[in-house]
């Protein structure tokens, strides 16, 4: 009886315990839903989403109570203040998840002109606006420009920019396209600042070219493109001397016909001067015309006769007759034509080097001049592979130049070149000339966006940090000249960034200065977006 007694005691304990602890958890429950009144909302994007027509992008909404815990189970309502055309959203309301978070999804119907299309955003007394910027279509390249246009004027050690513009085909400027640059020939007389670049907000990016020597016959040139489209920039080093010698030049001519005017000014008084005279002395000459005018007769053709004999008797000493000297005249001009010409130079473009990618297909044009630099013709040129026979195949062994003196060559890439690269012989008499070939992999498949730091960088405020992004292919070698933006994705005015866009080095790095401005919170969470195609990185960046 007494153990029975025990045990419903002992029971009765343990639902007493577990009815009060129910109790005393309700009415907590009850005051955190009528307490937590929102003290701070924020979207992200923080200020601004940019999407293009046709486009849709996703708006996270965060509300916070007064002691920093997620709002849950609040209704967030939605109104369009400006662009009711640009833009539509969905839904028009919703209410917060157990994280305080709701997402909208804002679609770009229309391009915004001058202003931007505009949310607002409310919950209880809270609100918050976000600015909604709608792109045109994606950019097709239509046209690129340089700046100068098709020809630059360098001295020797001088240098100056190169601004090549883009637009797209609806006029509007191509913003962060790659540009690249290439020296086609004449490597040795200039050099260029960098092999590409990324145009700006206004679609233009500078290059900057030095004249290293002075340039011959040829100009260099340098090829701008971007895709499809491409321009040509024809480069021309000069020394100073070059400069003086045509003044010099300029003055010589001026002086020659200065003295060619005052000879002909004095030639023409004289005449004035001369018909005067016989004007004078008609009346006193009429007497002793008839007798002057048969001594005149007499003495004409004496001298006629003189000359006459000179004549002869060159022509007896030379021992040719007219017909004669007419025939080695043309016999001479025959054999100036027919002489076959000797090469005096042999050129290859591209100049030195040439490069392309596993599997493609590249020609090589070389030129061949003869000492008169004039083209050769039906000069013979043989090709021969004397480096790296594995790497690339040539086609054909021999050619001949044509009236431009051209032979075309066509090397193709069959594999990857490893520490040296392979290299042709073009040979014409007892004239060479070489080129090197660099096979690179095939076009790289983006694998892999690494930071160094990894996923947080902290900073002193006012202390700036390069982060170094590194892009891998698939096939695990460096990811060579990818574009890499970067985007500060919450507030852009405590953390700078460099640059928005960078293209990678040889070894698949980008590297960027973070900066930070002003001090940061732990409910800020700012971070940035590393992206390059369909891969990106996220860095988290403490202020303190």
């Amino acid at each position: 009886m007494n153990g029975i007694t025990c045990r419903n005691i002992f029971l009765y304990s343990i639902v007493l315990i577990c009815v009060s602890f129910i109790s005393a958890i309700a009415p907590t429950n009850n005051t955190i839903a009528s307490d937590c009144k929102p003290k701070s909302m924020q979207t992200n994007p923080e200020k601004t989403l940019t999407i293009k027509k046709g486009k849709s992008g996703n708006v996270i909404l965060r509300l916070k109570c007064k002691d920093d815990s997620p709002a849950s189970g609040v209704a967030i309502e939605t109104k369009v203040l400006k662009g009711n055309k640009n833009i539509s959203f969905s839904p028009k309301s919703a209410v917060t998840d157990e994280n305080g978070k709701a997402v909208f999804t804002i679609t770009g119907d229309k391009k915004t002109e001058t202003e931007n299309a505009e949310i607002k955003f409310k919950a209880d007394k809270l609100s918050t606006t976000l600015e909604i910027k709608v792109q045109a279509e994606e950019c097709k390249l239509d046209t690129i420009k340089t700046n100068p246009e098709n020809k630059v004027t360098l001295f020797v050690g001088q240098s100056s920019d190169i601004t090549v513009r883009l637009k797209c085909n609806n006029g509007s400027p191509a913003v962060d396209v790659k540009v690249d640059a290439i020296i086609q020939k004449g490597s040795n007389s200039i050099k260029l600042s960098s092999s590409s670049a990324l145009t700006d907000e206004s679609g233009k990016a500078v290059f900057n070219v030095s004249g290293i020597s002075k340039t011959k016959k040829d100009a260099p040139t340098i090829k701008f493109s971007a895709d499809d489209i491409k321009t040509i920039l024809e480069v021309k080093v000069k020394t100073e001397a070059d400069t003086e010698a045509g003044s010099e030049e300029e003055t010589q001519t001026v002086d020659t016909s200065e003295k060619a005017s005052e000879t002909i000014s004095e030639e023409a008084t004289k005449e004035v001067i001369e018909e005067e005279s016989v004007d004078a002395s008609l009346v006193e000459e009429e007497s002793e015309e008839s007798s002057t005018e048969e001594i005149v007769d007499e003495s004409i053709s004496t001298d006629e006769v003189e000359d006459e004999v000179e004549v002869e008797d060159t022509s007896l000493t030379e021992e040719e007759t007219p017909a004669d000297t007419a025939k080695t005249t043309s016999a001479e001009e025959t054999t100036e034509i027919t002489t076959p010409c000797k090469p005096k130079t042999v050129t290859t473009l591209p100049d030195k080097k040439l490069t392309l990618e596993k599997g493609k297909n590249a020609r090589i044009t070389v030129k061949v001049k003869c000492k008169d630099d004039s083209p050769a013709e039906s000069v013979k040129l043989e090709a021969e592979v004397i480096k790296g026979k594995k790497y690339i195949t040539l086609t054909p062994k021999s050619a001949e130049t044509d009236k431009n003196g051209k032979a075309v060559f066509a090397v193709s890439g069959d594999m990857k070149t490893d520490t040296e690269p392979a290299e042709i012989k073009f040979k014409a008499e007892k004239l060479s000339a070489k080129l090197e070939v660099k096979v690179q992999a095939e076009a790289c498949s983006l694998g892999s966006l690494t930071t160094n730091p990894d996923k947080k960088l902290k900073l002193k405020e006012g202390e700036s940090s390069e982060v170094t992004v590194k892009a891998k292919c698939k096939n695990g070698s460096p990811a060579v000249d990818a574009k890499i933006d970067a985007i500060v994705q919450k507030d852009g005015n405590k953390v700078k960034i460099s640059s928005t866009a960078i293209l990678t080095d040889e070894a698949g790095k980008a590297v960027f200065t973070v900066t930070g401005a002003r001090k940061t919170s732990k409910k800020d969470n700012i971070s940035i977006k590393f992206s390059s195609g369909d891969l990106q990185s996220i860095l988290d960046v403490n202020v303190d």
